[in-house]
């Protein structure tokens, strides 16, 4: 079902006001124990600017310590820095593999309500 750009600022106001967290993922997110262990890692702060047109980017850069020997596969946008509700997920366009400790870096997230299937 489409949505007006209206209705697709109004969820994704909501979404922005929620997602206060980003972090990072080993396999697909809704799959138990999938996130990157905490310790050295932790999840990140992020904050979210409206388009107007039904989608929203990242108004900062986010930076990742990340443990040896770990294969990051998806970005997970939470409501919390701890525990809390994963809200959304997205595959990264490349797979990142740290044979030692490392930092991943997550330039732009991008939230698009503007795809639907067509008929």
């Amino acid at each position: 079902m489409p949505y007006t750009d209206e209705g697709k600022n109004l969820m994704l106001e909501a979404l922005r006001k929620a997602a206060s967290h980003v972090g990072l993922h080993t396999a697909y997110p809704k799959e138990q124990n999938s996130e990157v262990p905490f310790g050295i890692y932790r999840r990140a702060s992020i904050s979210f600017a409206l388009d107007g047109s039904g989608a929203m980017e990242s108004n900062n850069k986010v930076l990742f310590e990340v443990p040896p020997n770990t294969r990051v596969r998806f970005v997970g946008f939470w409501d919390r820095a701890v525990g809390g509700i994963l809200l959304a997920f997205d595959p990264l366009p490349t797979e990142m593999h740290f044979k030692g400790r490392g930092v991943a870096v997550l330039d732009l997230a991008h939230m698009d309500l503007n795809y639907y299937p067509q008929e």
